[in-house]
């Protein structure tokens, strides 16, 4: 059965690889969702022998099963970490569900969204106001965040796209940092990371 939620695509890529999503009456060991690589589908229960999923939490179990997905393309060892997973899911939809989006290719970079239970302001910066930035902030950081005012920054880009890309790793790092998961350092992953789920957002098809 194809998916039947606004949010929820019935399909979309990762790197060169298609993924389906499919909701059936109920999954294997009563499971809200599951993500299997080897057939490239998200699954998701539309109920289940003790559960009812309501919209909203079938919402919040496919940002689950997609940060598996992504993780699963990545060829990284945390997709088999339930509790980043579901950490990092929860947010993301906590993030998607503030902005207001109805359909996942339809992402823009927010003005101002809602995360840890505080009000974000996104800020857009020219190359020449970066320099004039905190002095200890790195010329070569393009983005970043100050957690304490709910402020969350970027370096204007030359493309929208790009733009975007700036603006999701950075909201990822901040996230990783918000839980204390030492990966906030690591640059390549939140790059890589926040480039294939802004991919899964932009090639979302609905049904």
């Amino acid at each position: 059965m194809v998916a039947k939620s606004e949010l929820i695509p019935s399909w979309f890529k990762l790197t060169i690889t298609d993924w389906s999503v499919l909701i059936f009456p109920s999954l294997e060991d009563d499971n809200l969702g599951e993500c299997d690589a080897t057939e490239n589908q998200i699954r998701l229960a539309e109920e289940s022998d003790e559960h009812i999923l309501v919209l909203e939490k079938r919402n919040e179990t496919f940002f689950h099963e997609l940060v598996h997905a992504v993780l699963y393309e990545m060829e990284h060892n945390m997709t088999n970490n339930e509790t980043f997973v579901q950490t990092m899911g929860a947010l993301l939809y906590q993030f998607i569900k503030s902005t207001g989006l109805t359909k996942l290719n339809e992402f823009v970079i927010p003005e101002t969204f809602s995360l840890f239970a505080m009000q974000w302001k996104v800020l857009v910066y020219t190359k020449e106001e970066q320099k004039k930035l905190d002095n200890d902030i790195p010329l070569d950081f393009i983005g970043g965040s100050r957690e304490t005012l709910g402020e969350l920054w970027y370096v204007k880009q030359t493309t929208e796209y790009k733009d975007a890309g700036v603006f999701m790793s950075v909201l990822v790092r901040t996230i990783l940092k918000a839980f204390d998961h030492p990966y906030y350092k690591n640059r390549q992953f939140c790059a890589i990371f926040s480039r294939l789920l802004l991919q899964a957002f932009k090639t979302a098809v609905y049904a």
